[in-house]
């Protein structure tokens, strides 16, 4: 299998040391071609679609729901249609940490040494539970506690299976009602949350809520909502490859000037130079 490029971990882990992720949608065809890794391994989880992964000159299928392992010894190419997958690359030193945690070299060293990249072939249950996961490891991406997070997904994938994600971690200090707004507002802000909304789950008056939120989070309702649209649009510029109106609408914005000009007034730039100078969605593939 003839390997046309090898991705170095030390362009991969610029931003946080610890993983990267990526999301990868394409509802025609897609495909990488055969590539190797040095200092790093991943984990591609299929959401929606089927991958066809050739390893080493050997074929590996995924379907919907289906993780796999790839090592770092693993050179390989990928290809689908009408295929969206999550990518999680991480440092192979990770792999001994776990070893360690474990106190079992034998189970991380058989993993590593099998002829064939270890495939995880889930009930519906289990992919929607592996899907929880992945999600919280992007919206937590580069944050405080994306390392504990990310140390349990490994840890639980490459042993035992699949962990559920934890209770979003609240700040010292917090109403209960208000780290439960928040809470939501980091599970459904592509839902297109309202300042209403929020009064509405915390059982508060708006102006209450107003209060509550210049009090603890020194800002008002619906600057901290952009401000966590803006975080989630960079996010899914950087390590997504959907298109740039799509993430306006996703991340809850209803006007795309304006979500340029609060971007840009956010970050010192548009949307599109931002992807411009990000890593490629596919640079862990």
């Amino acid at each position: 299998m003839r390997v046309q490029r090898t991705i170095h971990a030390r362009n991969l882990f610029r931003r946080d040391p610890v993983y990267h992720i990526a999301v990868v949608q394409e509802a025609g065809s897609f495909s990488f071609s055969a590539h190797s890794h040095e200092g790093f391994a991943e984990l591609v989880f299929v959401r929606a679609g089927a991958l066809r992964h050739t390893v080493g000159g050997h074929p590996l299928r995924q379907g919907k729901g289906d993780l796999a392992f790839i090592r770092e010894h693993d050179v390989h190419a990928l290809a689908g249609s009408a295929l969206e997958m999550v990518n999680v690359a991480f440092p192979v030193e990770h792999l001994e940490r776990v070893a360690v945690f474990l106190g079992d070299r034998d189970a991380i060293n058989g993993l590593v040494r099998r002829a064939t990249p270890p495939t995880v072939h889930q009930t519906p249950a289990q992919a929607v539970r592996a899907d929880a996961v992945l999600r919280s490891l992007f919206t937590q991406y580069g944050q405080p506690g994306s390392r504990r997070l990310f140390g349990r997904f490994l840890v639980d994938t490459l042993v035992d299976g699949f962990w559920a994600a934890p209770p979003i971690e609240r700040k010292a200090g917090l109403p209960d009602w208000l780290a439960a707004v928040l809470a939501q507002v980091e599970r459904a802000l592509e839902k297109g949350l309202t300042v209403p909304d929020l009064a509405r789950i915390g059982g508060r008056t708006p102006e209450h809520v107003a209060r509550t939120f210049r009090r603890y989070l020194q800002t008002s309702p619906s600057q901290y909502l952009n401000e966590r649209r803006l975080e989630r649009a960079r996010l899914l510029l950087g390590h997504t490859n959907y298109p740039i109106i799509d993430i306006c609408y996703r991340v809850g914005f209803n006007n795309l000037s304006y979500f340029y000009r609060l971007f840009r007034r956010r970050y010192g730039r548009t949307p599109r130079e931002h992807r411009r100078q990000a890593p490629s969605a596919l640079a862990g593939a």
